[in-house]
């Protein structure tokens, strides 16, 4: 059963290394010493050799995401969903050129350097507050580019109803968001969990606020908050 979902009260106010030398230059390299793969000298770049890069410097594995148990409440790792959509950034605001990528995981945002602060922020299109706080998130990803945001719209244009694919295609012309936009699944749906009144109704648009340090839950919206970006960046 999908949770009720309505607009709240609150709501409404190396150089390859290549071929340096190949070897094979028999009597035609001047006496010049054979060099191997990855290996540089000034005659080849200008530069002395020893500005080669070293494999010290060579970045690191990224993190393997935090361990369980996971949980969606303020305090709890959120599990590492798997979702599908566009990966919008301020340097590619047109989903119709870029691919559906089904690769989009929580992981890519954990222990992100570009991350300062997250937001996870769930809509639908039918939901009025939902288009206006597209116009806001925009603004606010354009001035802090360490405010990571990802959107996923959970329903389409009518309540009740799973938003599909070609929902989410609107959802993105209709925007051109600068942060990805996913589509809502069975696993984000149990996001909702916990949260909203004693009849299950959800205030939309429904956000959690997120560490991307250590992936937990430190805080939740329900509704649009007009100051969001100061609400999940003190």
């Amino acid at each position: 059963m999908r949770a009720m979902i309505v607009l709240s009260l609150a709501s409404l106010m190396a150089c390859s290394g290549g071929n340096g030398g190949n070897g094979n230059n028999g009597g035609g390299n001047n006496g010049s010493p054979q060099r191997g793969p990855g290996e540089f000298s000034k005659d080849d770049m200008g530069v002395a050799a020893d500005l080669a890069p070293s494999p010290d410097l060579a970045p690191p594995p990224p993190a393997a995401y935090p361990k369980g148990p996971y949980g969606n409440l303020k305090g709890k790792t959120l599990p590492n969903l798997a979702l599908a959509g566009y990966r919008l950034t301020p340097a590619q605001t047109d989903s119709t050129k870029l691919t559906w990528d089904k690769t989009i995981r929580l992981s890519d945002y954990y222990n992100n350097p570009k991350c300062a602060c997250m937001i996870i922020t769930i809509g639908a299109t039918w939901c009025g507050n939902c288009q206006v706080e597209q116009g806001d998130l925009i603004n606010d990803v354009q001035q802090d580019p360490n405010f990571c945001v990802l959107g996923i719209l959970d329903e389409g244009t009518q309540q009740q109803t799973p938003a599909i694919k070609t929902d989410v295609d609107d959802w993105t012309t209709m925007f051109n968001q600068n942060f990805t936009v996913a589509l809502g699944t069975d696993q984000t749906q149990s996001l909702f969990n916990g949260y909203g009144d004693a009849n299950g109704i959800i205030g939309l648009p429904f956000t959690l606020i997120v560490d991307p340090k250590t992936m937990k839950v430190t805080g939740n919206v329900q509704g649009y908050d007009p100051n969001i970006h100061t609400t999940a960046c003190p």
